[in-house]
């Protein structure tokens, strides 16, 4: 009986945990997508500013009126603080996919001895 009892309060603690990481998936999702628009919002910005003239410094060298098809990847490179921000909500995210992924495992584990103990 007291493996019954332990059974259930594991599923019991899963089940709140679950509920836990899926509201914090929630919010984490919204931060990502957040970051993401801010980064491609940033690169048209600066893209456009290239292209109108606006002059940059990357690791020391100005940047000024660069050839159409290289303006994108000077774009990015100005625009790498932002592009880190995305990576690491995009890790975050992913992250708590996989603990949530974790935790449905284990107490679907004490789900299995739970049944076979009734």
């Amino acid at each position: 009986m007291t493996d019954v009892l332990t059974a259930r309060e594991k599923i019991e603690f899963y089940d709140n945990e679950i509920n836990k990481i899926k509201s914090y998936l929630k919010n984490l999702s919204q931060k990502r997508a957040t970051a993401k628009g801010e980064y491609d919002k940033m690169l048209g910005i600066i893209a456009m500013q290239l292209r109108n003239g606006k002059s940059f410094m990357i690791e020391g060298k100005e940047i000024k009126d660069p050839p159409v098809t290289l303006a994108k990847y000077y774009a990015k490179a100005i625009c790498w603080k932002q592009k880190i921000e995305m990576e690491k909500a995009d890790t975050m995210y992913w992250n708590a996919v996989e603990i949530l992924k974790s935790t449905v495992s284990q107490m679907s584990g004490w789900q299995t001895i739970f049944r076979g103990e009734r």
